[in-house]
């Protein structure tokens, strides 16, 4: 049984890559640039492509010289030596990049955008030897010229062209330099790095197997012994054992292959490379596999096994990337979710790593990167969606900064009342709930997996011997169905227990209620998002948010899962909500949630990677778009569009100055 669950996960990747290649070409062919209605017959058939990719776990091959081999079987048209670090790209076809570019993690090249009910597909055209960053943005209808280069959390909006050696940060993109790796030209050998990293992916993986295989045991015990009790105990017990043999076997690899990380500069083709990029990868498997022990009162122990200073009573959410061995966090510094601590950037065949530290009591917000080389002092904050002022060194002590680039917020809001046990120095009571509230929160989602993988092998072995092998195949997906559903339904059942119906709130960091919502949102990312997942981008993902108490109007496209605090949501009719949105109903500086309503009214679009914050409006007919922040508070007139971090009139120009300070502040 071991054997063949070994095979399955070795073999069975590869043939997921193979299945989305082929159902790309069989269903839709070459993409094809044009403006197609919503839920017509084209746009049908980009969408199953679209969701078979998604599910396919192609991201593992992010970074890996084998990412460019599946964008060009997939269609896009990529150059020798580039490093393709994203798996991002829903038009492939519509894709072409010049020899020895390098794109960052989570930067998207789309290729489509939806807006006015329309599912809109263009070119996107990269040049030789360019430079794009982390969690950036490439419309469609762009250009960028050869020796180009776009920073961290960046726009090129749909329709724009940078021509050659130019060089532009934030968004919308204002021309300043953008620091790179630099190095020697070395010989490039990518077949024999590709086959190393072929070996490197296998580990993947076989770590990714090895993982589960004590609950596997544990539960094959448990569902031959004769005792109820002892079969009910291996199910209960098999998820928490999963995190546990995840964080022993991580930890265990992580010194087995790396002792130490020391700070420089390296070829991408090197065995360093290739065991940071293997460690790089559990990382970030954990983020997805792992998601509700981020943001737990447990996971700082782990990431000091990891090799992480960290700092007494500093809080990590649900960060995007984080390289536990090159990061130094100070004592009840916060990050906030979906931040990314150090990242990789790619250049000419280099790849840089730094030393990252955060100071004490600092705050690096939702979305927010701190990039390889940066660092921030004690008592400062980095707002949503926004980048140092700097490009290497640290920022001021006691200095707030916001947007892409940043600028500098003199003075702020904050919010007093609270006594510091509930916010920095907690009592042992406090501490006792929490351990036992965040343990909740890790045991909801994996016991309904669990719960989940056993009733599908039961269901199938039950089809197969009453029905036989045909009856069995034909029959699966409907099971899956229902048992998709069934999840769904567990994890309302779950929110409406634990929380009820959210109110606007202000409540400390620690506080029973904070640790409750935050293990509804576990269950929810961890089962109902990922089992409804292929749903995205139909009219039948909107039932789950409004069971979960958020006010959906009619004919909403919804191209994101990034929800919280659903009955503070309220969307429109005809509105779309495009893919990396995130609808942001709280935030946590200095320590203290603040959650409230927000509204996107009848009509509007939300463009790719853009955040809407609580007590903003965006009046009917707005247009927000890629890349950009609405701010709390932020008000949106009818009719109106906007862009940049934090946003302002598309026709306002350059971001920045005294009207986005005054705004800001």
């Amino acid at each position: 049984l071991l054997g063949a669950s070994l095979g399955l996960a070795v073999l069975g990747y590869p043939g997921l890559l193979l299945i989305s290649v082929v159902s790309k070409w069989l269903i839709l062919g070459r993409t094809r640039a044009g403006v197609y209605p919503l839920y017509g017959w084209y746009y049908w058939r980009w969408w199953l492509a679209d969701r078979i990719q998604a599910i396919t776990g192609a991201q593992l091959l992010a970074g890996s010289p084998l990412m460019s081999v599946y964008f060009r079987l997939m269609g896009a048209r990529i150059g020798r030596n580039c490093v393709l670090d994203t798996h991002l790209c829903s038009a492939f076809d519509m894709l072409s990049i010049g020899d020895d570019t390098c794109i960052g993690n989570e930067t998207q090249l789309m290729g489509c955008t939806v807006q006015d009910g329309f599912l809109k597909i263009g070119k996107v055209t990269i040049g030789r030897n360019c430079y794009v960053g982390i969690h950036s943005y490439v419309g469609i209808d762009t250009v960028m010229g050869d020796n180009c280069r776009l920073g961290d959390v960046s726009a090129l909006h749909d329709g724009q062209t940078l021509y050659d050696n130019a060089s532009r940060q934030g968004s919308p993109a204002v021309s300043t330099p953008v620091k790179v790796p630099r190095g020697d030209a070395y010989v490039r050998r990518p077949l024999l790095w590709g086959f190393v990293h072929v070996l490197a992916l296998l580990g993947l993986l076989s770590f990714m197997f090895a993982t589960g295989v004590p609950s596997l045991l544990l539960v094959s015990y448990g569902l031959y012994a004769p005792s109820l009790a002892v079969q009910l105990l291996s199910v209960v017990a098999a998820g928490p054992l999963i995190v546990l043999s995840f964080c022993v076997l991580a930890v265990l690899v992580k010194k087995l292959i790396f002792r130490r990380v020391s700070p420089g500069t390296y070829r991408v083709e090197s065995l360093f490379f290739v065991r940071k990029w293997l460690m790089d990868g559990i990382m970030r498997i954990s983020v997805v596999f792992l998601k509700p022990l981020y943001t737990t009162i447990y996971l700082p122990a782990w990431l000091r096994m990891l090799g992480a200073d960290m700092g007494r009573r500093a809080e990590i959410s649900t960060v995007s990337q984080i390289s536990p061995e090159l990061m130094v966090i100070g004592d009840e510094s916060f990050f906030a979710d979906a931040s990314i601590i150090g990242g990789r950037h790619f250049h000419q065949g280099y790849m840089e790593v730094s030393e990252t530290r955060i100071g004490k009591r600092s705050f690096v917000g939702n979305v927010s990167i701190l990039p390889v080389g940066t660092s921030i002092g004690d008592n400062c904050l980095l707002g949503v969606l926004s980048v140092p002022p700097i490009t290497e060194g640290t920022i001021p002590n006691n200095t707030d900064w916001l947007g892409s680039p940043s600028f500098n917020l003199p003075r702020r809001q904050i919010l007093s009342g609270f006594d510091d046990t509930v916010i920095y120095r907690p009592t042992l009571k406090l501490f006792v709930q929490r351990y036992l509230i965040d343990g909740l929160r890790i045991f909801i989602p994996f016991t309904l997996e669990v719960l989940g993988i056993l009733t599908t092998v039961y269901s199938a072995y039950f089809l197969y011997d009453l029905f036989g092998l045909a009856a069995m195949l034909g029959l699966m997906p409907l099971v899956a169905l229902v048992l998709a559903v069934a999840s769904a339904l567990a994890v309302v059942a779950v929110k409406w227990s634990l929380i009820g119906r959210i109110a606007p709130t202000i409540k400390p960091l620690w506080s029973t209620f904070v640790w409750f919502n935050e293990a509804v949102n576990g269950a929810y990312e961890s089962v109902a998002t990922t089992i409804l997942l292929p749903l995205l981008g139909t009219p039948f993902f909107a039932p789950l948010l409004r069971m979960m108490g958020a006010e959906i109007g009619k004919n909403v496209y919804i191209g994101s899962t990034l929800f919280s605090e659903f009955d503070l949501v309220h969307i429109g009719d005809n509105v779309a909500i495009n893919t990396g949105v995130i609808v942001q109903n709280h935030l946590f500086e200095d320590r203290i949630m603040k959650a409230s309503s927000l509204y996107i009214q009848d009509d509007c679009d939300v463009g790719n990677l853009s955040v809407v914050l609580y007590d903003a409006v965006l009046g009917k007919g707005a247009s927000l778009n890629a890349l950009s922040l609405a701010m709390k508070g932020e008000n949106l007139p009818e009719h109106t569009d906007w862009e940049g971090i934090p946003c302002q009139p598309r026709s306002a120009g350059v971001p920045g100055g005294e009207v986005l300070l005054k705004r800001a502040v």
